[in-house]
């Protein structure tokens, strides 16, 4: 697992390093290097959890867009009902969603 340079993790939830460490066991079952492009830093939408600390992107242009799917649906099959795990164009967006936890299943 790697930082891409700039990236600061200064604010990362526990629940988001969580979702890292799984999401670097992931890449490394499909031969690949986890690349952190965002976690607290770079510009995102209103609302986002990257501000919190809830959130992080990967790296796909390594990937072909079956393993980016299949990478993607195996972090969110481990990672659980408390977790969103989003292909966007040029990542992977995964992130912690604290409201959905806090209440009652």
């Amino acid at each position: 697992m790697m930082l891409k340079s700039g990236v600061n993790p200064l604010g990362m939830k526990t629940e988001t390093l969580l979702a890292a460490i799984v999401a670097n066991e992931v890449y490394a079952l499909h031969g690949h290097s986890l690349v952190i492009t965002s976690i607290t830093d770079g510009k995102h939408g209103v609302g986002s959890y990257h501000g919190l600390g809830w959130a992080i992107d990967t790296r796909t242009r390594h990937l072909t867009d079956l393993e980016t799917e299949t990478i993607a649906d195996e972090i969110s099959e481990r990672l659980g009902q408390f977790y969103d795990v989003v292909i966007e164009i040029d990542h992977i967006h995964i992130e912690f969603d604290a409201k959905r936890a806090s209440c009652p299943s």
